[in-house]
């Protein structure tokens, strides 16, 4: 459970009810709009005992939200970003997470990462000086990284070689070098193909999440060869042979 902060203000937050107690009544206000309200109370109104008190309310508002990922890796490191904002220029005096997992954090930027795999409740709180409070939950899931895997088939007598995507059913971004050792030969489709300049051997790499805590690299050896049809055998036998 999170901790809420403990404030003491005059002001009110939007949606809340004032009440204001006399004697004889009590009124129920509810302000609709954010701004000053000028509260006047009378007592013995049209009489020589008449007595008249002002008080000034600001009606504020707080408005929770956050930027997150809604999708990561086991281990992997993400930024959850508080980008709440307030009315008539409160201030953003709290700020605190759950990350279901036992993990409490506070502040307007947390890096958080989670070391199992499932589904996560992010919750943030957020509180003004005034005391308006605002809660946002979202949700997130954690998946194990996925494995980078292919397979080349090596068309005959030929320098062009599909490569087949045989990475975990999750990967779903992919990078390849074809090992030319040009930079440009590369390609970020899910299976791809690929045509060699020369014949030789190549270091073909595929790397899945690239840039990530999920990245995966796998590196195999392609080997680009002509085929050339030759045999030998003498140009004279007996019958005998």
């Amino acid at each position: 459970k999170i901790p809420l902060p403990t404030t003491y203000t005059s002001s009110i937050c939007h949606g809340s009810v004032l009440k204001v107690y006399r004697l004889i009544a009590t009124n129920g206000i509810r302000g609709s709009k954010i701004g000053i309200y000028n509260l006047t109370l009378m007592a013995q109104r049209g009489t020589l005992c008449a007595d008249t008190t002002y008080l000034q309310m600001k009606l504020s508002t707080i408005t929770g939200q956050f930027l997150s990922e809604d999708t990561l890796c086991t281990g992997e490191s993400a930024d959850f970003i508080s980008n709440s904002f307030t009315s008539s220029n409160d201030v953003i005096s709290y700020t605190a997470w759950s990350f279901n997992d036992t993990d409490l954090d506070t502040g307007s930027i947390i890096t958080h990462a989670f070391d199992q795999v499932g589904d996560y409740e992010i919750k943030m709180i957020v509180a003004s000086d005034n005391g308006c409070l605002d809660t946002v939950i979202k949700n997130l899931h954690v998946n194990t990284p996925p494995l980078a895997d292919f397979s080349p088939t090596l068309i005959c007598n030929s320098q062009n070689v599909q490569f087949t995507n045989q990475s975990s059913a999750h990967a779903n971004s992919f990078f390849w070098s074809f090992g030319t050792g040009n930079l440009s030969d590369s390609s970020i489709v899910e299976s791809a193909n690929f045509s060699y300049p020369s014949y030789g051997t190549f270091p073909v790499t595929l790397i899945t999440q690239k840039g990530t805590a999920c990245a995966d690299t796998i590196i195999k050896t392609v080997n680009i060869h002509n085929v050339n049809a030759d045999f030998t055998a003498s140009d004279t036998i007996c019958g005998n042979e």
